[in-house]
């Protein structure tokens, strides 16, 4: 059996190539053969090493967010700055919404959730957390109504979004108007497709003349 490549050997290497994806997996790969005293020396090391790293690169691994689901603590993640999540069906074990509020997740700033069952109380949960304080990318699905458009215009870390996806969910008139009176001076991208205000009629009754779906 092939033995775990260390952290630092990868670290090491890594300078030598632009970081990818497959090097950060590389890395998180390490990280889990790590444990105690070594673990904590390795994640602060890795912490430091990959803080100019883009974060779309620093994708929180799926196994340990199941970890995170079913009560188990992943300091691992807490590195990661990219949380992008499928979860369909109901046979999903443990808390599907620990993403939303745990502490290993809080420095993520790209925050891309597809879960069958989110709806407007997943969301309100979420905006109820001190976490992804300053977000640059949210995509949110599914099951968003009006209500919980309104609430997430009126949440403060939009400011910080350059794009925005409430795509895949119940979003009427009164929902679209309200994300759009929404202060985002970095938006540069908005993805609205798959929601309820396709209906002719439906962009001038959100204040529009025209509406990109």
């Amino acid at each position: 059996m092939r033995a775990p490549i260390a952290v630092a050997d990868v670290l090491a290497a890594a300078p030598q190539r632009p970081p990818s994806l497959a090097t950060w997996r590389r890395l998180t790969a390490a990280l889990d053969a790590a444990t105690g005293d070594d673990l904590a020396r390795d994640l602060d090391l890795a912490a430091t090493a990959c803080a100019d790293w883009p974060d779309p690169v620093r994708r929180a691994p799926g196994p340990g967010l199941h970890d995170l689901f079913e009560g188990r603590r992943q300091p691992r993640l807490q590195i990661a700055r990219t949380l992008d999540l499928a979860l369909l069906g109901p046979d999903i074990r443990g808390d599907r919404l620990a993403w939303a509020d745990v502490p290993e997740l809080a420095a993520a700033t790209v925050v891309r959730i597809f879960d069958d069952r989110l709806g407007d109380a997943g969301l309100a949960r979420w905006l109820a957390s001190a976490n992804n304080a300053r977000p640059v990318e949210i995509a949110l699905a599914a099951g968003i109504t009006d209500d919980g458009a309104r609430e997430l215009a009126a949440d403060p870390r939009l400011v910080h979004v350059r794009s925005l996806a409430p795509f895949r969910n119940a979003i009427g008139p009164d929902g679209l108007a309200a994300l759009l009176a929404a202060p985002m001076p970095r938006l540069r991208r908005l993805r609205l497709g798959r929601n309820l205000f396709g209906e002719p009629g439906a962009p001038r009754q959100a204040g529009l003349q025209r509406l990109c779906l």
